[in-house]
């Protein structure tokens, strides 16, 4: 991903998980172990039922959940737990 598609994603998650209008400054989820552990906590409590992390090198994390169609790859564990908390957060929910 680009610097500003990174920075976009940043900004998508800090409007719909964490509600701030103020997308300029957004934190850095998609980079930044601790704020990234923020974002899987609002995965967790969105979603109950298991959350996998799993690995098949230093260079190719993934994110899934069993029911969610497909997991989440990328290059880093941070970003590929914010690409996973798009695909859950974009989901309608159902009751």
């Amino acid at each position: 991903m680009t610097t500003q598609e990174l920075r976009e994603l940043d900004a998508w998650i800090d409007r719909n998980l964490f509600e701030n209008d103020l997308p300029e400054f957004s934190p850095h989820y998609t980079t930044d172990q601790h704020h990234a552990m923020d974002v899987l906590k609002k995965c967790a409590e969105k979603h109950q039922h298991d959350i996998a992390i799993g690995t098949a090198g230093p260079t190719d994390w993934r994110v899934w959940a069993g029911e969610l169609n497909g997991a989440t790859y990328a290059s880093s564990l941070e970003l590929a737990i914010c690409l996973f908390a798009k695909q859950l957060f974009s989901k309608p929910t159902t009751k």
